[in-house]
């Protein structure tokens, strides 16, 4: 089995060298460090109770090979203060978590990119706690929702492989674009609950799948590590997608709120088109009882988004499907002239 092979299924190799690796052997200079930024705060607390005489109640640091590169999966204020203290050498320990070790190579990649290739290259690199919390915690779960994100694609390619009825792949990535535009605007919200929400929000879908309590986007969040709470966020927003099962119900979250708007807008305009006919297609339905679809839900939609971002995009793709309506009414003569009038 090659070297890549094996990477891919969970660092094997790496494992076997760490256990002939002798960490005894090894400065706190050819560690490489997974985080670039130490908080002040908890550099100050650390180095009240160390001891450099004394290092019995020292914790070892955790190290874990990763790529042939001994990396650090924690401790790093500890070790920025034994190089403060003037030591080499600190107690190490063979990291055995399972971790994911995709996103702690992203961000061993991210150090190397800032300079910081050494516990040293954290010496310059001391935050005040409250920028330390901004910026180090930012990007870490920006750096998580990527490689959750990235994850899910795929993973709804598989579950909806074979749809031609307008609730594909495609469908939820054009949700999910249309809730970053939205998101964007919107301060306060979380984004990976909305980034995830928006990519899931069908995995579900009553339309297309016989499951419970949202079985099959909890499965992909389970396995990802998600955070509980954050699960339940998520889970909680999709709910608040459908419109034949919410009506005119407002989402009780922001992130709710946006991925509502985010799928009506793919529900609306020239896409929204194309999906209402797709899913008629697929599902037998006459021309006449697709067109009707339009007058009981997607003229509807303009007038029921939630945020100011969302009205502002549905503006032009609502005025497309009156002017489509109107060419189709003159083509085809069967589209009732009281409803189309009635919308415009």
């Amino acid at each position: 089995m090659n070297e890549e092979v094996l990477k891919r299924k969970g660092l094997e190799s790496d494992d076997l060298k760490i256990s002939n690796l002798k960490l005894s052997n090894l400065k706190l200079k050819d560690l490489q460090p997974s985080q670039f930024y130490i908080s002040a705060l908890k550099l100050a607390e650390v180095r009240a109770w160390f001891d450099p005489q004394d290092l019995s109640g020292f914790a070892p640091i955790p190290v874990k090979l990763l790529d042939g590169i001994p990396v650090m999966t924690d401790g790093h204020t500890r070790a920025v203060a034994a190089l403060m203290a003037g030591l080499e050498r600190v107690p190490l320990v063979r990291d055995e978590d399972d971790l994911d070790w995709e996103m702690y190579r992203r961000c061993v990649a991210t150090c190397r990119e800032r300079g910081v290739t050494s516990p040293s290259g954290l010496l310059t690199r001391i935050l005040p706690e409250a920028a330390y919390r901004e910026q180090w915690d930012r990007w870490c779960d920006e750096m998580q929702a990527d490689v959750w994100c990235e994850r899910a694609i795929p993973y709804i390619q598989e579950l909806f492989r074979g749809d031609a009825g307008g609730h594909g792949a495609d469908h939820s990535l054009r949700v999910y674009r249309n809730a970053l535009l939205i998101a964007e605007q919107e301060k306060g919200c979380n984004r990976t609950v909305v980034r995830l929400a928006a990519l899931l929000h069908d995995a579900d879908d009553h339309k297309l799948f016989h499951t419970e309590n949202h079985e099959n986007a909890r499965a992909f969040l389970t396995a990802n590590q998600v955070p509980a709470a954050w699960i339940e966020d998520i889970c909680a927003a999709i709910r608040a997608v459908s419109f034949s099962q919410n009506g005119d119900r407002v989402p009780a979250t922001l992130e709710g709120r946006i991925v509502q708007d985010a799928d009506r807008l793919d529900a609306i305009g020239a896409i929204g088109i194309a999906r209402t006919f797709a899913y008629g297609g697929a599902h037998g339905r006459p021309l006449t009882e697709s067109v009707q679809h339009f007058y009981e839900k997607l003229l509807l939609l303009k007038e029921r988004m939630n945020t100011e971002t969302a009205r502002r995009l549905a503006e032009q793709r609502h005025a497309f499907l009156e002017t489509y309506l109107r060419e189709l009414q003159e083509e085809i003569g069967e589209v009732p002239r009281d409803k189309a009038d009635g919308n415009q």
